[in-house]
């Protein structure tokens, strides 16, 4: 959008030598143009290379002809005029005194002068000077019928309002309450809140705000700083109040008088005057401590009197109040409706922070008005708001987005942009935003109010130049409560008013006139920030960091990198002695205690030093970016472990940025807030169907607790799955086989002696080997878990469980070391293939075995096969993962520090049986019956040669890899579309095989853990399911559509996953084919990364070998197998029958894929009858 490195540029030309003759005959005269630069035709178009560039020119006269070329689509004529004018001035104060310094240069033309400091600041309109009370009294004596406030169901007319005001206020008034006098309010939202500001008004009082959300010792010296002697509250807030003072009237349960509000010992309330005191609000201090600001009546009804003109609310208008009452600009929307007869609806804090709520209400309620932050905004629009007609927007606390304001002028309301400091009541400038594209202004002054925009000398700056912004007239505040010299260091001397008194308020903020005498804001010249509408000074934050032990120095700045709006990072220079890996953790839980939540950073950035500049200040513009990674963190990244928690991961990491989320990590630690968690919800809602409530965000802030609200919601008001406990093992107990082991039991009926469903490995153990300490890990595994002495005899033709107490495990060691290296590792690969080859009797057992060969003295492979009816990928990780503690444990001849299992997997396999019996089951297969109808009964690539009768199991592996930089793109499509890597590569996966088979109804197979309960989590066992996953791929979709219908048809799978397969292969009954596998003859799984130990302990060295070598057994015709490796790429794998396939047709097929994954990578919206056609080299099978 601009010139590398120089955007505005400087020439000077001498004096031009064109010749003024061709020859004798022809004159020759230069009529301009600077064609050096390119500037060439006369009367045509002329280029700009950049955004302004000053050419001066030598006259033959002795003067200079000086040219601003400029680009007309960023300034205007007069900008530019105003700009020459300026330069030819400054030239001329340099000659007359060289020795002039910048700030002493000549200020604006005295015509220039008196529009910025006169014309621009004629502001003055009549305005009552009364209390702010007096007001609402008026209005309530006018129209005491009409509706005033709403909450929820209950609304009360002014009549009824201003008549409970009254009683309280008589309360208030016998307390000692009268002007300036200071009332802490601690209140939730309701219309008891507004009847307590009222009230205090009434009896002269002032109301200092007391936030119940904010932590308590914030509370706490509000009140103590305040001094207020009084605090209204209710009875349920009454124990959150910190140690104080103060009498405490409780809005709920204490006696105010009777109807009438009159008692005989109670003074009448003597309301307040212009000059008093109408409210004090906290807003973040630079010292470190928060400040009070002390808003007089006369400013407040000012400010009021001003917006019931411009914008302007009528006595028809139902104004939505959204904002929280610690933020001052809440007494817009509670006074102003009061004072023009207008109603007001209080909305609940839940509301407010949800979205959808926030929708209903302003339809429910008739919103005619509502103020809000950008933040509020952009919460609508992006949770799907499509507008209100005829609603007034109404926009302030920071600065508005273009992008936001333009999207919201697309929703046809009528959009005001307001801006104004605590310390001038409210808003101090308006402005009606009327066409999108434009750039935006915070208007003119309101009434009664004036603008300066001056130098550090005081002084008016030139049109169009920065400057500080400065206010002045009648929304001053008094100063700030008891500090004196902070009052009189921001509410300075009136530079152009002698009055006595007359003063401006030192906003901070930088601000240039535009010509039309609108303000344009550029930003803050302090440490001073907004974050989501509130104002936070930075040192307030910085001084609660560095009161902490573990923390040297600190500075926190706000960053706009990452979405979701302005955060606060913390650069910190931790303390040696501190742990790095928890001081973010520690720091956020230490700094909530003092300061309230949206003062808390985001993010920690541990420094060794804060960088500096020359001059020894700190260098803001050095400081680093923060990691896009999650928080350093003691404990383990727990990765996530079912499809739901996928799905939330990868929300969680599109909202807050980061790459790597645990599922037990903290939402608010990872860098969350409150409009972060509403994006979340939004997203959910799209991604999984499911409406979450937003409080579920706080109340369990990890994907674990969350996946279990979402699960919990999807299940539709099902009965809930009775507990799982631990069942007695009498004599001779035949316990049942759970559904998934079945199907492996009857296949072994009816190919006896086979090793379909041998799971093989192999671990290369280096290191000084104690035999005595491994067997004794390998028996203390066995005796944990039942499953692995578990055989499955039957009787009368039906298997059952039998459990054989537990026994030494014996450990076969075959020693090689002899052989000499290198045919000590062929011998081994040879002994790891035969035992990986050799079937198990199920019903003799034991169907877990262990071998160990020695390569060398310190060198050894550990075997492990076991029989996948007692086994799966899951366990292989618990089992590895418990022969390191154990092997450690005891190889220091310490006991194990392992707790035992709570249930074992014969418990599981009873409570799935009691669990899925009747309508709980018929339910799961109603699904699938009408899922899978209609469904193809095969899905065939087409083969190398005849499918025979009856499969032999027999298959081969092709090996290819994604490399990284495609699965980072296809990551990033995935979570655009709320989908999950797995949904991703089984999109492009079934889009491949529509190509390869020419039909559009593709059916896959995938697989589920079944680990639906956390106590399965650690157990050995057989959970796994298979899931058919059918997917419409007609009418030629783009990839994104494609992906879209993946993830609607596999999150209505895992909807139903628990439905066992070989119970859904009855249900649905296809048309059985020996030689096929019914249902699903193709299947991808994508696993995460293997976390296999790399240590049994600091003394062997452990690394997982994959599974032996041996013959490949191919369970159906094609699997694709994908692992997610360490470097960010992937492993791939297809498992394939060889009685049907090539290994060219796979090669083929490995390739194909690959070529599409890139293709989609590079333009997901690309459609499949536009992907690269196969090559030479890169043909699909059909292709």
């Amino acid at each position: 959008s601009r010139n590398p490195l120089v955007q505005i540029a400087f020439e000077l030309e001498e004096q031009a030598t064109t010749p003024d003759h061709l020859d004798d005959t022809i004159t020759c005269t230069n009529a301009g143009g600077y064609s050096g630069a390119g500037y060439g035709a006369l009367d045509g178009g002329i280029g700009v290379h950049r955004d302004v560039e000053l050419l001066i020119t030598e006259s033959s006269d002795g003067s200079l002809d000086a040219s601003l070329v400029y680009a007309t689509e960023l300034y205007d004529p007069a900008t530019m005029t105003r700009l020459a004018g300026q330069y030819r001035r400054l030239l001329e104060a340099v000659v007359a005194d060289p020795m002039i310094r910048a700030t002493e240069l000549p200020p604006p033309s005295e015509a220039e002068r008196h529009q910025v400091v006169v014309e621009w600041n004629a502001t003055g309109a009549p305005y009552p000077q009364v209390g702010v009370a007096d007001l609402v009294a008026a209005q309530a004596a006018r129209t005491p019928h009409r509706p005033a406030v709403t909450f929820g169901a209950e609304t009360l007319s002014f009549a009824e309002l201003d008549e409970r005001a009254g009683r309280l206020a008589r309360h208030l008034a016998a307390l000692g309450v009268a002007p300036n006098v200071l009332v802490g309010v601690h209140l939730e939202r309701s219309a008891e809140m507004v009847v307590a500001l009222l009230a205090i008004a009434k009896a002269g009082g002032a109301y200092v705000p007391l936030d119940p959300d904010f932590p308590i010792d914030r509370v706490a010296f509000m009140l103590s700083d305040c001094a207020a002697p009084v605090v209204v509250t209710e009875s349920s807030l009454v124990g959150a109040l910190p140690s104080h003072r103060a009498e405490v009237v409780c809005i709920d349960t204490d006696c105010l008088g009777g109807p009438d509000g009159t008692s005989s010992d109670r003074p009448e309330p003597c309301g307040s005057g212009p000059d008093d005191l109408a409210y004090v609000i906290y807003t973040s201090g630079s010292t470190g401590k928060p400040k009070g600001v002390e808003i007089p009546n006369r400013a407040l009804v000012n400010f009021l009197t001003a917006m019931a003109t411009r914008p302007g609310l009528e006595p028809d208008d139902v104004l939505v109040a959204v904002t929280t009452l610690s933020f001052d600009i809440s007494g817009l929307e509670l006074w102003l409706p009061l004072i023009t007869g207008a109603r007001v609806v209080v909305a609940p804090q839940a509301t407010v922070d949800d979205p959808l709520q926030l929708m209903a209400l302003l339809d429910e309620a008739g919103a005619t008005v509502m103020q809000a932050t950008p933040a509020t905004w952009r919460m609508l629009v992006e949770a799907g708001w499509r507008g209100r007609a005829g609603l007034r927007a109404l926009c302030g606390g920071e600065a508005l987005p273009a992008a936001l304001a333009d999207q919201l002028l697309e929703r046809g309301v009528e959009l005001w942009n307001l801006y104004g400091p605590t310390e001038t009541t409210i808003w101090s400038t308006a402005v009606k935003v009327t066409t999108a594209g434009q750039p935006l202004t915070i208007g003119r002054p309101i009434a009664n109010t004036t603008l300066y925009i001056l130098d550090s000398d005081m002084a008016p700056v030139p049109l169009g130049l920065a400057g500080e912004l400065h206010i002045g007239g009648a929304g001053l505040a008094r100063g700030y409560l008891r500090l004196p010299e902070l009052s009189a260091e921001r509410f300075v001397d009136h530079p152009f008013d002698p009055s006595p008194g007359a003063r401006v308020y030192k906003t901070g903020d930088l601000a240039r006139w535009r010509p039309d005498g609108e303000v344009e804001y550029l930003g803050r010249i302090d440490n001073q920030v907004k974050v989501r509408g509130f104002r936070i000074e930075c040192g307030e934050v910085e001084a609660a960091l560095e009161a902490q032990p573990t923390v040297r120095s600190a500075v926190v700045a706000a960053r706009d990198d990452v979405p979701g709006g302005t955060r606060l990072v913390a650069y910190v220079v931790p303390d040696p002695a501190s742990d790095r890996d928890r001081l973010a953790v520690e720091l956020r839980a230490a700094l909530r205690v003092s300061l309230p939540e949206y003062m808390v950073p985001s993010a920690f950035v541990p420094l060794e030093a804060l960088p500096l500049t020359p001059n020894g200040k700190v260098d803001r513009k050095a400081l680093p970016a923060p990691a896009m990674a999650r928080p350093g963190s003691t404990d383990a990244l727990v990765a996530p472990r079912t499809a739901t928690e996928e799905a939330l991961a990868g929300i969680w990491a599109e909202v807050l940025g980061i790459g790597e989320i645990g599922v037990d990590d903290d939402f608010f630690d990872l860098g969350g807030h409150s409009l972060l968690a509403v994006k979340v919800v939004s997203k959910v809602r799209d991604a999984l169907a499911v409406e979450v409530p937003l409080r579920a965000m706080f109340d369990v802030p990890t994907i674990a607790g969350l996946a279990g609200v979402v699960e919990d919601l999807s299940s539709g008001g099902e009965a809930p799955a009775p507990p799982l406990v631990s069942v007695p093992r009498g004599e001779g107990a035949e316990l049942p086989l759970s559904f998934a082991q079945e199907p492996l039991w009857f296949l072994d009926q009816l190919v006896p002696d086979n090793p379909f469903y041998n799971m093989p490995s192999a671990y290369r153990l280096c290191g000084p080997l104690d035999l005595r300490a491994l067997e004794e890990a390998l028996t203390e595994i066995v005796a944990r878990h039942e499953t692995l002495r578990t055989t499955f005899p039957a009787r009368k033709g039906r298997p059952y469980q039998r459990i054989a107490p537990p026994a030494p495990m014996s450990l076969e060691v075959d020693d090689l070391s002899t052989l000499g290296p290198v045919p000590a590792e062929a011998e081994a690969r040879r002994r790891a293939g035969a035992e990986a080859a050799q079937p198990f009797d199920l019903a003799g057992g034991p169907l877990l075995r262990a071998r160990l060969l020695r390569l060398e003295s310190n060198e050894h492979v550990l075997l492990l096969t076991v029989h996948h009816i007692i086994s799966d990928g899951w366990s292989t990780g618990v089992l590895l993962g418990e022969l390191s503690v154990l092997y450690g444990a005891f190889r220091r001849h310490q006991p194990s520090p392992l707790p035992p299992p709570a249930v074992q997997y014969a418990d599981y396999a009873v409570w799935q049986r009691q669990w899925l019996d009747g309508q709980t089951l018929d339910a799961q297969l109603s699904y699938w019956k009408a899922r899978l109808t209609g469904a193809p009964t095969a899905l065939e690539l087409p083969p190398d040669r005849p499918r025979p009768p009856m499969p032999s199991y027999r298959g081969a592996i092709e090996d290819f890899t994604v490399p990284a930089p495609t699965v980072q793109a296809l990551r990033r499509l995935g979570r655009s579309r709320g989908a999950t890597l797995h949904m991703t590569l089984l999109a492009a996966f079934k889009v491949l095989l529509a190509r390869a088979t020419g039909t559009d109804d593709i059916v896959v197979g995938g697989t589920t853990a079944g680990r639906n309960r956390p106590e399965l989590d650690d157990l050995i066992g057989f959970f796994v399911n298979t899931l058919v996953l059918r997917t419409d791929l007609s009418g030629d979709p783009t990839f994104t559509t494609v992906l879209d219908r993946v993830r609607h048809t596999a999150l209505e799978a895992y909807e139903h996953q628990d439905a066992p397969f070989d119970k859904v292969v009855e249900r649905v009954a296809p048309d059985r084919d020996l030689s096929r596998n019914p249902l699903v003859q193709i299947a991808f799984e994508l696993e995460e990364q293997a976390t296999t130990p790399d240590h049994l302990d600091d003394t062997i060295t452990c690394t997982n070998l994959g599974q032996a070598e041996g013959g490949v057994t191919a369970r159906l015709d094609v699997e694709l197998f994908v692992t997610e490796s360490s470097d960010g790429s992937l492993d791939a794998s297809l498992f394939y029958a060889t009685e049907l396939y090539d290994p060219a047709t796979m090669t083929r097929m490995a390739e194909g894929y690959q070529s599409l994954l890139e293709a989609v990578a590079a333009d997901p919206m690309i459609r499949a009858t536009e992907l690269p056609p196969p090559t030479e080299h890169r043909q699909l099978p059909l292709g």
